[in-house]
């Protein structure tokens, strides 16, 4: 399940199984990497949690 602001976003930030590092991958690229893998999501309007 992804978030459709995530979904949306022009760049995603993540960190790639380690918090050392941090990825900055263009919304294209990171729709590229899904469809390649065939991993099947959701993209859902998730609430947002305030703290």
């Amino acid at each position: 399940m992804v978030d459709e602001e995530v979904w949306n976003a022009e760049e995603i930030c993540c960190h790639p199984n380690i918090n050392t590092e941090t990825l900055q991958i263009l919304r294209t690229d990171f729709q590229k990497i899904i469809k390649a893998t065939k991993n099947l999501i959701e993209v859902k309007k998730l609430p947002f949690l305030e703290e």
